[in-house]
Order: structure tokens, then sequence, then C-alpha cells
């Protein structure tokens, strides 16, 4: 008796899938920051995740930052909470003493 294998996939399916969507998850986003263009790989697209990236590469200290997305103010409370996409205009304002 032959054993019948059930399968919902085709193999076929699987491997063009496995490409397409690592090649996607892989891949740099544009994001404007400051009014410059910076490519990011992110693999979690909330806005603290971005944020942090791009502090430690400019060696900013995080504690009294002000961020605006696209224009609107974000409250650090929701930067976990809000969604970025691909060529979003990020404003990142760092206090400094002078006057």
């Amino acid at each position: 008796m032959l054993k019948k294998s059930i399968s919902f996939f085709h193999p076929r399916d699987l491997i063009y899938n496995f490409f397409v969507y690592s090649k996607t998850m892989n891949t740099e986003k544009n994001f404007l920051i400051n009014g410059l263009n910076y490519k990011y790989r992110l693999t979690n697209f909330q806005l603290s995740c971005l944020i942090e990236k791009f502090i430690e590469k400019k060696g900013i200290d995080s504690s009294n930052i002000a961020v605006a997305l696209n224009e609107t103010l974000v409250k650090k409370s929701e930067w976990n909470k809000t969604k970025i996409s691909e060529n979003d205009r990020i404003e990142i304002v760092v206090p400094f003493a002078g006057g």
C-alpha cells in the first residue's frame, strides 16, 4: 500500500517565498532624518528601533531628545507603538546650552 504524503505547500512555492521574503526583509530602507537620507536595515519597523540605530551611529545622548514623524511630534512613550515606513520624514532634536 502506498502512503500518500499530504502537503499544503508545493516545495517550489516554499523556495520562491523564502527568497522573495528574505530579500524583502534584508534590504535597506530609506529614511529622511533631519533633512538627510539615511539607509537602515531594520527587522522591526517601529520608530523606537530607528531612533536607537540613529543615535547609536551619531553618538547622541537619548535621554533628552524630541522626535517628529512626518511633521507630527511623537511622545517618547509612543515610540514603541509608532510604525514607520520607507521614505518617512523624521526630525530628531537635541537640546544644547548656549545663547
